[in-house]
């Protein structure tokens, strides 16, 4: 499969929220209904600062930037979740180790 149907639906997708022809959002000028954030022309070449490439290549952290949200918020899942459940009936130190012992079967 080439993807090209996964295109055509996430197009699809965007046109029923953003249909084109639509005004823009910075000056009320109808737009070309081209891609362009809700921008008209005029107002895209204002703001080209949008579509640049900040960072160079945006893929190459794509893989720890995904990682690191994985364990920060499950970090949070658990500490949130085992201090609620077990603060009260359990001693601290039994508390640490679950934890420990939770947070390490997320992320294992």
């Amino acid at each position: 499969m080439d993807g090209s149907w996964m295109k055509k639906i996430g197009n699809g997708i965007l046109d029923l929220v953003y249909p084109p022809g639509l005004y823009c959002i910075s000056c009320g000028k109808i737009t070309d209904g081209k891609r362009t954030y809700g921008l008209c022309n005029d107002c895209m070449a204002a703001v080209n600062w949008i579509t640049e490439r900040r960072c160079g290549n945006r893929r190459a952290f794509l893989w720890v930037r995904n990682n690191g949200s994985t364990l920060v918020s499950q970090l949070i899942n658990v500490v949130v979740f085992n201090l609620l459940a077990f603060s009260g009936v359990y001693p601290a130190r039994t508390i640490v180790e679950i934890l420990i012992f939770g947070y390490a079967t997320f992320v294992a």
